[in-house]
């Protein structure tokens, strides 16, 4: 990663970073040169919306739907890029009503700057946060995704059994200035409560987490009363602009490192997904629940074979790495969906190849954000809109974006 910066506010277009960038960004993709943005290079074949190249890759090491109305999406025309009000200045009569897109472009930002476990308590700058938002609503992004509880941030464990005590306050409220900002600024808040690849990384906490997702010594019911009870209290209040809540990001993670058992088995993973799931729903049958999946480029398998179904999620999520943009099973992927009557969304895009090269990822932009959009999907988050993330930023250091913040800007403008 590169060294924090607070300068993401303001961002350029791509022909001011370049002299010019040739075709209509939203046409079917070809190949972006910049020494030859003028070229208007004929679509490769990468990027074709059912394309059998296999599934690329799974999430980033750091822990990191057809065109139509969508149903199970909150309810929707563009979110306001107009004036924002300050976080916590009460303009609720100001705003106008929250609106989804039929199609909905958008950025993970997951972690403020290089602070995985520590944007929301020890490290939370609010008003890097603001800046953050700026851009990505600047961007056309309508939707970001944060990470709550990666590395336990902001959980209180005890040395007893059930450990699991409490969720700081303080971070409950910082969390609440920033959905406030989110709203003033008409962006949807999609947030993550746990994080599934590093589950299995920190030996300290490697029990814990089993204990957690099989409910032994009574941890998953813990869990529940004392970490996601406030935090629902909170999130009852910020109910108009909630895109949804993932339970765990990449859930086949942990499942792939046997945390629940037998990384062929999928009952464990669905048990952790039902009841909590249902846990939630009881407390606010308002708020969206999902799982996601990517871990290892075989999501879209998993999702089609019925591991997510029938457990009453409102939405699919799935993850993709490609330097291409295309992955294999879309077919069987949007059947599934469509049969299970649920919409999916591309929660995580980017390219695969650890590499600051520009014109990869504005070529897999484009063509992610087109295979997408001619798919089943109801939309697609970029990872990740943050300058300090090394390879996938779509902001630069200096305020300025990368190129392929055109393409998100394009889609995210329709």
């Amino acid at each position: 990663m590169i060294a924090r910066t607070r300068a993401v506010g303001s961002l350029l277009l791509c022909a001011q970073l370049l002299a010019g960038c040739g075709s209509d960004p939203l046409a079917e993709p070809g190949r972006f040169q910049p020494s030859d943005a003028a070229s208007d290079a004929a679509p490769t074949g990468d990027g074709a919306p059912d394309s059998t190249t296999p599934a690329d890759a799974g999430h980033a090491d750091t822990g990191s739907a057809a065109d139509g109305a969508d149903a199970g999406a909150p309810d929707s025309a563009q979110a306001d890029s107009g004036p924002h009000p300050e976080a916590g200045q009460d303009a609720a009569t100001e705003l106008p009503a929250m609106t989804m897109p039929a199609f909905v472009v958008g950025f993970n930002e997951a972690w403020f700057g290089m602070h995985f476990g520590t944007g929301l308590t020890t490290d939370f700058d609010l008003a890097y946060a603001t800046q953050v938002l700026d851009g990505i609503v600047e961007g056309k992004g309508k939707v970001v995704r944060l990470f709550l509880f990666e590395l336990l941030q902001g959980i209180t464990l005890g040395s007893a059994s059930p450990q699991t005590q409490g969720v700081s306050p303080a971070m409950l409220d910082n969390l609440s200035k920033v959905i406030d900002a989110a709203r003033a600024r008409g962006l949807w808040v999609y947030l993550t409560a746990l994080e599934g690849n590093s589950m299995s990384k920190v030996p300290t906490t490697k029990t814990y987490y089993e204990n957690l997702l099989n409910n032994k010594l009574g941890e998953g019911d813990a869990f529940q009363q004392n970490v996601y009870g406030p935090l629902l209290a909170m999130l009852d209040g910020h109910q108009e602009n909630i895109f949804g809540l993932d339970l765990v990001n990449e859930i086949d993670a942990p499942k792939k490192d046997g945390l629940w058992g037998s990384s062929l088995d999928s009952s464990g993973v669905r048990a952790y997904i039902q009841r909590t799931r249902d846990f939630i729903k009881a407390k606010s049958p308002w708020l969206r629940v999902t799982a996601t999946m990517g871990m290892g480029g075989t999501a879209q398998y998993d999702i089609a074979s019925g591991m997510l179904s029938g457990l009453g999620l409102d939405f699919y999520d799935l993850h993709i790495y490609s330097d291409s943009g295309s992955f294999g099973g879309a077919t069987a992927l949007c059947n599934k969906a469509a049969a299970d009557g649920v919409p999916i969304y591309l929660g995580e895009f980017g390219q695969k190849t650890q590499t600051n090269d520009d014109t990869l990822q504005y070529n897999a932009t484009s063509s992610f954000l087109w295979n997408a959009k001619s798919l089943c999907f109801k939309g697609a988050f970029a990872w990740r809109f943050d300058a300090a993330e090394a390879y996938w930023a779509y902001a630069l250091a200096d305020g300025g974006a990368r190129p392929a913040m055109q393409v998100m800007q394009a889609y995210g403008a329709q």
